[in-house]
Protein backbone atom coordinates (compact mmCIF):
# COMPACT_ATOMS: atom_id res chain seq x y z
CA UNK A 1 0.00 0.00 0.00
CA UNK A 2 1.25 3.48 -0.82
CA UNK A 3 0.97 5.88 2.09
CA UNK A 4 1.78 8.99 0.03
CA UNK A 5 -0.52 11.89 0.92
CA UNK A 6 -2.52 12.77 -2.18
CA UNK A 7 -5.29 14.82 -0.62
CA UNK A 8 -5.24 18.61 -0.59
CA UNK A 9 -3.22 20.08 2.25
CA UNK A 10 -4.97 23.11 3.73
CA UNK A 11 -4.00 25.42 6.55
CA UNK A 12 -6.86 27.66 7.62
CA UNK A 13 -6.10 31.09 9.04
CA UNK A 14 -8.41 33.69 10.49
CA UNK A 15 -8.81 35.80 7.37
CA UNK A 16 -7.80 33.61 4.49
CA UNK A 17 -7.64 30.06 3.19
CA UNK A 18 -5.24 28.67 0.63
CA UNK A 19 -5.02 25.23 -0.95
CA UNK A 20 -2.24 23.38 -2.71
CA UNK A 21 -1.99 19.78 -3.86
CA UNK A 22 0.62 17.44 -2.38
CA UNK A 23 4.09 17.98 -3.78
CA UNK A 24 7.66 17.42 -2.78
CA UNK A 25 9.74 20.12 -1.15
CA UNK A 26 12.01 20.21 -4.17
CA UNK A 27 9.02 20.92 -6.43
CA UNK A 28 7.90 23.74 -4.18
CA UNK A 29 11.29 25.41 -3.66
CA UNK A 30 11.91 28.53 -5.73
CA UNK A 31 14.74 30.95 -5.03
CA UNK A 32 15.01 34.30 -6.77
CA UNK A 33 18.72 34.90 -6.17
CA UNK A 34 18.62 38.64 -6.75
CA UNK A 35 15.65 38.98 -4.43
CA UNK A 36 17.34 36.92 -1.73
CA UNK A 37 20.59 38.82 -2.07
CA UNK A 38 18.84 42.18 -1.79
CA UNK A 39 16.94 41.23 1.33
CA UNK A 40 19.93 39.49 2.86
CA UNK A 41 21.81 42.76 2.52
CA UNK A 42 18.90 44.57 4.16
CA UNK A 43 18.88 42.11 7.03
CA UNK A 44 22.56 42.76 7.65
CA UNK A 45 21.65 46.37 8.33
CA UNK A 46 18.30 45.70 9.98
CA UNK A 47 19.41 47.44 13.19
CA UNK A 48 18.78 50.73 11.39
CA UNK A 49 15.09 49.94 10.89
CA UNK A 50 12.13 49.94 13.24
CA UNK A 51 10.91 46.69 14.80
CA UNK A 52 7.94 46.54 12.40
CA UNK A 53 10.14 47.03 9.32
CA UNK A 54 12.63 44.44 10.61
CA UNK A 55 9.84 41.88 10.99
CA UNK A 56 8.53 42.63 7.48
CA UNK A 57 12.04 42.26 6.01
CA UNK A 58 12.54 38.95 7.77
CA UNK A 59 9.20 37.61 6.52
CA UNK A 60 9.90 38.70 2.94
CA UNK A 61 13.34 37.07 3.04
CA UNK A 62 11.81 33.89 4.48
CA UNK A 63 9.20 33.73 1.71
CA UNK A 64 11.89 34.09 -0.96
CA UNK A 65 13.53 30.87 0.20
CA UNK A 66 12.36 27.34 0.82
CA UNK A 67 9.89 28.27 3.52
CA UNK A 68 10.25 25.27 5.82
CA UNK A 69 14.04 25.39 5.75
CA UNK A 70 13.89 29.07 6.67
CA UNK A 71 11.85 28.49 9.83
CA UNK A 72 13.49 28.27 13.24
CA UNK A 73 14.80 24.92 14.46
CA UNK A 74 12.17 24.82 17.20
CA UNK A 75 9.29 25.41 14.80
CA UNK A 76 10.56 22.74 12.39
CA UNK A 77 10.75 20.24 15.26
CA UNK A 78 7.23 21.21 16.35
CA UNK A 79 5.88 20.71 12.81
CA UNK A 80 7.47 17.26 12.57
CA UNK A 81 6.14 16.32 16.00
CA UNK A 82 2.62 17.48 15.10
CA UNK A 83 2.63 15.33 11.95
CA UNK A 84 3.92 12.29 13.84
CA UNK A 85 1.48 12.67 16.72
CA UNK A 86 -1.55 13.32 14.53
CA UNK A 87 -0.71 10.42 12.22
CA UNK A 88 -0.20 7.94 15.06
CA UNK A 89 -3.41 9.12 16.74
CA UNK A 90 -5.32 8.66 13.49
CA UNK A 91 -3.83 5.20 12.89
CA UNK A 92 -4.71 4.22 16.46
CA UNK A 93 -8.31 5.25 15.83
CA UNK A 94 -8.51 2.87 12.87
CA UNK A 95 -6.50 0.12 14.61
CA UNK A 96 -3.76 0.47 11.98
CA UNK A 97 -6.00 -1.15 9.37
CA UNK A 98 -4.79 -0.42 5.83
CA UNK A 99 -8.27 -0.78 4.35
CA UNK A 100 -9.66 1.85 6.72
CA UNK A 101 -6.98 4.42 5.93
CA UNK A 102 -8.20 7.63 4.28
CA UNK A 103 -5.83 10.51 3.40
CA UNK A 104 -8.72 12.95 3.74
CA UNK A 105 -9.60 11.71 7.23
CA UNK A 106 -5.97 11.86 8.31
CA UNK A 107 -5.67 15.45 7.08
CA UNK A 108 -8.74 16.36 9.15
CA UNK A 109 -7.09 14.77 12.18
CA UNK A 110 -3.91 16.75 11.58
CA UNK A 111 -5.81 19.99 10.99
CA UNK A 112 -7.65 19.54 14.27
CA UNK A 113 -4.44 18.73 16.13
CA UNK A 114 -2.45 21.73 14.91
CA UNK A 115 -5.27 24.15 15.68
CA UNK A 116 -5.73 22.84 19.21
CA UNK A 117 -2.33 21.60 20.33
CA UNK A 118 0.56 22.62 18.03
CA UNK A 119 2.51 25.63 19.27
CA UNK A 120 4.11 26.25 15.87
CA UNK A 121 0.76 27.08 14.26
CA UNK A 122 0.43 30.21 16.37
CA UNK A 123 4.10 31.16 15.97
CA UNK A 124 4.17 31.17 12.16
CA UNK A 125 2.93 34.49 10.66
CA UNK A 126 -0.31 34.40 8.67
CA UNK A 127 1.41 35.60 5.47
CA UNK A 128 3.64 32.52 5.65
CA UNK A 129 0.73 30.18 6.40
CA UNK A 130 -1.23 31.69 3.50
CA UNK A 131 1.57 31.15 0.97
CA UNK A 132 0.74 28.25 -1.41
CA UNK A 133 4.39 27.15 -1.36
CA UNK A 134 4.13 26.62 2.39
CA UNK A 135 1.27 24.17 1.83
CA UNK A 136 3.20 22.38 -0.91
CA UNK A 137 6.23 22.01 1.33
CA UNK A 138 4.06 20.83 4.22
CA UNK A 139 2.56 18.13 1.97
CA UNK A 140 6.08 17.00 1.13
CA UNK A 141 7.04 17.04 4.81
CA UNK A 142 4.00 14.97 5.73
CA UNK A 143 4.94 12.35 3.13
CA UNK A 144 8.50 12.32 4.47
CA UNK A 145 7.46 11.90 8.10
CA UNK A 146 4.90 9.18 7.33
CA UNK A 147 7.45 7.29 5.23
CA UNK A 148 9.92 7.47 8.13
CA UNK A 149 7.34 6.09 10.56
CA UNK A 150 6.77 3.05 8.35
CA UNK A 151 10.47 2.54 7.73
CA UNK A 152 11.32 2.11 11.42
CA UNK A 153 11.20 -1.62 12.12
CA UNK A 154 9.96 -3.00 15.45
CA UNK A 155 12.68 -3.53 18.00
CA UNK A 156 13.64 -7.00 19.16
CA UNK A 157 12.14 -6.17 22.56
CA UNK A 158 8.83 -5.11 20.99
CA UNK A 159 8.65 -8.28 18.92
CA UNK A 160 9.36 -10.45 21.95
CA UNK A 161 6.78 -8.60 24.06
CA UNK A 162 4.07 -8.78 21.42
CA UNK A 163 4.67 -12.44 20.68
CA UNK A 164 4.33 -13.24 24.38
CA UNK A 165 1.19 -11.11 24.73
CA UNK A 166 -0.50 -12.61 21.69
CA UNK A 167 0.30 -16.15 22.73
CA UNK A 168 -1.12 -15.47 26.19
CA UNK A 169 -4.25 -13.70 24.95
CA UNK A 170 -4.88 -15.77 21.83
CA UNK A 171 -4.73 -12.81 19.44
CA UNK A 172 -3.06 -12.60 16.05
CA UNK A 173 -2.40 -8.97 15.12
CA UNK A 174 0.13 -8.21 12.42
CA UNK A 175 2.54 -5.32 12.86
CA UNK A 176 5.29 -4.01 10.63
CA UNK A 177 6.79 -0.88 12.19
CA UNK A 178 7.87 0.43 15.57
CA UNK A 179 4.89 2.78 16.00
CA UNK A 180 2.40 0.04 15.14
CA UNK A 181 4.09 -2.38 17.54
CA UNK A 182 3.98 0.24 20.29
CA UNK A 183 0.26 0.72 19.67
CA UNK A 184 -0.51 -3.02 19.91
CA UNK A 185 1.57 -3.45 23.06
CA UNK A 186 -0.47 -0.73 24.76
CA UNK A 187 -3.71 -2.03 23.26
CA UNK A 188 -3.12 -5.59 24.45
CA UNK A 189 -2.10 -4.40 27.91
CA UNK A 190 -5.44 -2.60 28.22
CA UNK A 191 -7.26 -5.57 26.71
CA UNK A 192 -5.74 -7.89 29.31
CA UNK A 193 -6.76 -5.57 32.15
CA UNK A 194 -10.36 -5.50 30.98
CA UNK A 195 -10.57 -9.19 30.13
CA UNK A 196 -12.75 -11.11 32.65
CA UNK A 197 -10.72 -13.37 34.87
CA UNK A 198 -11.61 -16.92 35.62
Amino acid sequence: MSWKITETTTITTTNNQKKASGASVSDASFINKKFCHRFKSMIEYKSYYSKEVNEAISRRYLLAMSILSGLSHGIKISITRSITTAFEQYMANIMWEEEAYSPADFMKEWQSYIHKHASWYHDVPDDVKNDPRFHEELAGKINQVVAKIFSEEPTAEQIETLNAQQEKLGTDYDFSCKAEARFYIDFLNEYEKKKPKG
